[in-house]
Order: structure tokens, then sequence, then C-alpha cells
């Protein structure tokens, strides 16, 4: 059996969602596919029908989405949380964006918090990576904030990391899982600023690593 995330396409705003529910098939496709193609001339599993009657909600315009076309709801394979996963990732100048809302909300005291530090450097280190990776089931992180701890409109996800085994955490606001330029993108705060800590600039080669153990952690 394999585990799967469920995202569905929007009719409202014209994205992909995560439904924020797994399930685990037999038969299920090796990458992310679509019901429609994976299940093409064959019953569909119970529990994926089940599915076909599961509202959510796009975070853009807060309205429901029910989603009846097969072809619009989307299989993708589960990154399991006790599979430790080292990736190599770009440095990328950010838009500095996400930086004002992370001081303005707790976001800063929560990562310090999470890292066990007194303070957060103000501003994220922007990583490219493989989207498989960015785009992580919900079950994967450490913390969710709501939307009132960050800019009043989107929650955010922390999850810890290590950047050239240094620890820091992953913080993804909620548009960073529907936009799509922002899809193979996380950012990573930490206490110290990353950039001159490891020399980086834009186009630098970091090792990214997450979901290890206290081991790996206190390490």
């Amino acid at each position: 059996m394999a585990k799967y995330s469920v995202y569905v396409f929007c009719d409202d705003c014209g994205d992909v969602h995560p439904m924020r529910i797994s399930i685990e098939l037999k038969d299920g496709p090796a990458d992310k596919a679509s019901i429609g193609d994976t299940y093409a001339g064959k019953e569909l599993p119970p529990q994926i029908a089940q599915l076909l009657n599961n509202i959510t909600y796009c975070p853009k315009s807060s309205k429901p989405i029910l989603q009846r076309n097969n072809d619009q709801i989307f299989l993708v394979p589960y990154v399991g949380a006790t599979q430790m996963i080292i990736v190599q990732g770009t440095v990328r100048i950010g838009l500095g964006n996400a930086t004002d809302n992370f001081q303005k909300g707790t976001v800063e005291a929560t990562v310090a918090n999470l890292l066990s530090v007194s303070k957060i450097v103000h501003g994220t280190l922007n990583v490219e990576i493989q989207e498989k990776y960015a785009m992580l089931d919900d079950g994967v992180y450490d913390l969710e904030l709501h939307a009132s701890d960050y800019n009043g409109r989107e929650w955010v996800k922390i999850k810890r990391c290590k950047v050239n085994d240094f620890p820091c955490a992953i913080v993804r606001p909620a548009d960073h899982f529907v936009v799509s330029k922002f899809k193979q993108r996380i950012e990573i705060m930490s206490s110290v600023r990353l950039c001159d800590h490891f020399g980086l600039s834009n186009g630098s080669t970091v090792i990214v690593q997450f979901q290890g153990n206290d081991l790996w952690w206190n390490g």
C-alpha cells in the first residue's frame, strides 16, 4: 500500500489546492496523476469514490470547492514524515514581501522557540528545490500558525530543517502552495544571516535536510 496526498483543481481561481487529506492505495500512480488517468476504464476504489463528496476551500477566495471531474483531482505520492530528505537547492533572491509579514506577526518568535534560540534574524533565505519536495503533505510540518499570526489572510506552516548542517526552519505561507512561481521555493529562517554565514549569493548551491529524527537534529 502506498500513501497519497490529494489535490484538486479550483474552478474559481484556476489553481490546484491541497485537500489536506491522505489515502492509501494498492494500485496508485508512481508520480502525480489525475484520478481520471489513473483509473481510466477501471472501477474507482471506495476511498477514491468518497473523495468526490469531499469539500475543500480555496485559500484565495475562501469559496468551497466540490470538484466532480476526475481529471481535475490529483494523487501525489506522499513523502512520509519519518523519511529523511536531503536535497540540493539553489539560492534565489526573494521579493521580500513575506519578511514584513513575518516581523508583524508571531512567526519569528515561534521559529525561535522551535529552534531553541533567543532570536531569529529578520528576513529569509529563498531556496529553489524540486517541487515534489517543496510541496510536502500537511502532516510533515511541525507547526501551523493561524492567519492572524501572519498577515491576516494566510496560514503559515513551519518545519525545522538544516542548511549546510546549520539548524534552521522552513516557513511556507498558504500562497506558496498555490501560486506557481512559489511552488519550487522554500523560505528559510535562522538565528544567523545565512548569506553572510556561508558566503552565499544568488545562484549559490546549498544542501537542505529535513524530516530527520532527534538524533539528527541534536547532532
